[in-house]
């Protein structure tokens, strides 16, 4: 037998309707009011299903005596299986008192609550007049015993109950149905129980998978779904639809970077405009997400809005060409090369993903000195690529060149988070753009033009090279080009790989913090 708390015995009632806690693949369960009668099909390996229908007072117990199994309210029987599917009927026999009973089949763990009522005349009394008047409310008041409710939850909480039951009384077909479902929202919000107990005793009045879904959270997300579900409201949608508002905040505020792929899926499911987000490169889609989820939320309306504002600034991050002036972009970051300088601990934490890299070394010093940060995930993402405005902001911090404005290019609006740094850069003659007044700055950056701005900077600080190097590759890397790769390879400050350049290639966020750590040595 199952044992909950002490509370839950004897908790919910009897009514014209039931509800299904279905956990075995292949399971259907049904039960006729009208008839009396439970309808199971199964699907089970077994030879033989055990079958047992008692009311829930007994079911918490651990031993039933022997006039609580002949009370004419238990049915204990075992059913064989026909080629590995069972198909039963149980008539309830006409002495099942009004209350609140438990089917369990063996094997399978299927676990379903069946609520039966006589009462039909007074039922669809008070359901027919529900929402009217005092009237309405005092008529159920006075037969809650009759028609099997709960007298003692009902007068402890009943204008809560109310509450919510007129608004469930519209969405939902049975009154019974509606009824059950604010008391119970109305027991977990106040503590009386928790909503893992909740799902448990009520979720299949409204979907019979909830328990089931919940189950499988993990334990982090589960505690967030107490506390968010304590805080809302309940009546203004479905019970199964907050139930999905809730499990993705919980999600979210437990497993932050890691909810990322199920917070796109709930907002496509929910027909939130993607279209913005799906026009980011995908090193933005990556920092929107990453910001999104790094903040805790009490409501879906808090978070979409953040999603949408979030996503807005990346947007329109990148300009556009229909002028200059862009706007809402990030003043202030924009990109994990902007970082506080971080402790030796807190970077090693950080960086999940370079423990074995090559460029170990060159990451953590970097981060530590202020220069590069990781993302929320905890990862560095070495080989993933860096573009031509984030190239333009390390400079900058390499540099500590004072932030600038300008109206040069009109894909660099005057808000966007990196304008300040490609202006800057420009000015002190380091990066071009691609054409008059293109700047490109979504455009990931190459290894011979990354080469060519650090020989220009290098260049600036007065440091002079005279000996040239030539790759295998020479004849591919651009005329504008050939000297600085020549001058920076035989310095040992760029290097190939197998003798051969790769000009063309686009340079790697490991390459450009290993760049960055060599040139800094020529200019402290």
């Amino acid at each position: 037998m199952k044992k909950t708390t002490v509370f839950l015995i004897g908790l919910l009632t009897v009514l014209l309707t039931f509800s299904i806690n279905c956990f075995a693949q292949g399971a259907e369960l049904d039960f006729s009011a009208e008839n009396k009668t439970i309808s199971v099909s199964l699907d089970d390996e077994n030879e033989f299903v055990n079958i047992s229908v008692m009311p829930i007072e007994f079911y918490e117990k651990s031993k039933l005596s022997q006039e609580e199994l002949e009370s004419g309210c238990v049915i204990l029987k075992t059913v064989k299986t026909e080629q590995g599917v069972l198909s039963d009927e149980t008539q309830l026999q006409d002495g099942f008192p009004v209350g609140t009973y438990v089917l369990e089949l063996s094997g399978k763990n299927v676990y379903k609550r069946i609520f039966v009522n006589s009462q039909n005349v007074v039922l669809e009394a008070v359901s027919s007049q529900f929402g009217d008047s005092e009237n309405a409310q005092k008529l159920l008041k006075d037969n809650l015993a009759q028609l099997g409710f709960n007298s003692a939850v009902f007068n402890k909480y009943s204008g809560k109950i109310t509450e919510l039951l007129k608004y469930y009384d519209d969405v939902y077909d049975d009154f019974a149905d509606s009824y059950l479902l604010a008391e119970g929202v109305t027991l977990a919000k106040e503590g009386e129980m928790t909503f893992k107990e909740m799902l448990s005793l009520y979720g299949g009045i409204a979907s019979y998978d909830l328990e089931n879904t919940f189950s499988a959270l993990d334990e982090d997300t589960k505690k967030e779904f107490e506390i968010v579900a304590k805080k809302q409201e309940f009546k203004n949608k479905k019970f199964e639809e907050m139930f999905g508002d809730i499990k993705i905040l919980a999600s979210i505020n437990a497993n932050g970077k890691k909810a990322g792929e199920e917070l796109l899926k709930f907002l496509e499911e929910n027909d939130v405009d993607l279209d913005d987000y799906d026009d980011l490169s995908s090193y933005n889609k990556d920092i929107v997400l990453g910001e999104v989820t790094s903040s805790k939320y009490e409501s879906v309306e808090d978070l979409i809005d953040s999603f949408t504002e979030i996503t807005n600034e990346y947007s329109d991050s990148k300009g556009g060409s229909s002028g200059g002036g862009g706007g809402g972009g990030k003043s202030s970051g924009g990109s994990s090369f902007s970082a506080a300088p971080v402790t030796e601990e807190e970077q090693k934490q950080m960086f999940s993903d370079v423990k074995n890299h090559w460029a170990k070394a060159d990451i953590e010093k970097m981060a530590t000195e202020g220069i590069v940060g990781g993302f929320l995930d905890g990862t560095f993402k070495p080989e993933g690529k860096i573009t031509r405005a984030e190239f333009a902001k390390i400079i900058c911090k390499v540099l500590n060149l004072a932030e600038t404005s300008g109206d040069k290019f009109i894909d660099v609006g005057e808000k966007a988070w990196f304008a300040p740094f490609v202006y800057a850069a420009n000015e002190h003659g380091l990066i071009n753009g691609v054409a008059d007044n293109l700047f490109a700055p979504d455009e990931n950056i190459t290894r011979e033009d990354a080469t060519v701005i650090l020989y220009r900077l290098l260049a600036k600080e007065g440091i002079a090279f005279d000996a040239k190097a030539s790759f295998a590759d020479s004849e591919f890397i651009s005329d504008y080009a050939r000297d600085a790769v020549a001058y920076l390879a035989a310095d040992g400050i760029i290097k190939g790989s197998n003798g051969a350049f790769n000009p063309k290639n686009n340079l790697t966020r490991a390459e450009a913090v290993t760049l960055i750590s060599r040139i800094s040595a020529y200019i402290k």
